[in-house]
C-alpha cells in the first residue's frame, strides 16, 4: 500500500512584474552547505528583504494594512563575480562599483534606499504544480520616479552584532539557517563541524 501523499497548496503569491520596492532587512545567515556543479560547497550568506509599499494587505487585523515583503539570500561577498555586487548594489545604485570601492562598500547604506524589483515565478523542485516568486532583477527607479515612504523599520542581524531582541523577531525558517551555521554555534559555543568555503571569486551565489 502507497503512503498517502501529502497535499500541498498553493499559497497567494505576487502577479509576475516590476514593483517599487525598499530594502528594509540584512540578516547574517553564515555559512551553509549546498551542492553546485555536483560538488559540496559551503557559502557564506546573507538574507535581504524589500517591502513593497504599493502592495498592501491586512495579514493582522490588529495592525491593519501592511507591505509584502520579498527577500533572497545572496552569498556575503563583493567579489567581482557576486550577484550581492553585481545584482544588488549595482542594480540599486544604478551604477558599477571599481574593486577598490566595492571592497569598501557598506550594504547598510542600501537601508531604506528605493529601487524597482523585477518579479518572476519558480516552480518548486518537488511539486512543478506549487510557485514562488523570485527576484529576477534589481534596477533603480526611472527617472521622475518616486516611491512611497518606508513603512516598515530598518533591520539589521551580523554575528558581531549580536541582537537577540532582533533574532527573536526573525522568521522561524530563517532562525533555523542561523543557527546551523558553524558562525552561530561557535558564538554560543555549540559544538560544529566546519567546512571548506569555496572562493566567492568562482560562483556567483
Amino acid at each position: 500500500m502507497q503512503a498517502p501523499r501529502k497535499e500541498r497548496t498553493q499559497r497567494e503569491i505576487l502577479p509576475a512584474g516590476t514593483y517599487l520596492a525598499r530594502l528594509y532587512s540584512i540578516i547574517e545567515l553564515g555559512t551553509s552547505s549546498y551542492t553546485w556543479q555536483g560538488k559540496e560547497i559551503a557559502s557564506h550568506k546573507v538574507q535581504l528583504t524589500w517591502e513593497l509599499p504599493t502592495e498592501m494587505k491586512v495579514f493582522d487585523e490588529a495592525k491593519g494594512e501592511q507591505p509584502r515583503v520579498i527577500g533572497d539570500s545572496y552569498g556575503f561577498s563583493m567579489a567581482p563575480k557576486a550577484n550581492l555586487r553585481n545584482v544588488v548594489v549595482h542594480g540599486m545604485l544604478g551604477t558599477s562599483l571599481t574593486d577598490t570601492e566595492a571592497d569598501g562598500f557598506d550594504i547598510d547604506s542600501l537601508l531604506g534606499n528605493p529601487c524597482l524589483l523585477s518579479i518572476g515565478h519558480q516552480p518548486d523542485k518537488n511539486d512543478p504544480e506549487i510557485k514562488y516568486e523570485r527576484i529576477l532583477s534589481v534596477s533603480p527607479l526611472m527617472k521622475g520616479q518616486t516611491c512611497p515612504d518606508q513603512i516598515n523599520p530598518s533591520v539589521t542581524l551580523y554575528f558581531n552584532d549580536w541582537k537577540p531582541e532582533v533574532f527573536e523577531k526573525v522568521p522561524k525558517w530563517l532562525q533555523d539557517k542561523i543557527t546551523a551555521s558553524p558562525e552561530y554555534q561557535s558564538m554560543s559555543g555549540s559544538k560544529h563541524v566546519t567546512t571548506d568555503e569555496i572562493s566567492a571569486d568562482s560562483i556567483p551565489f
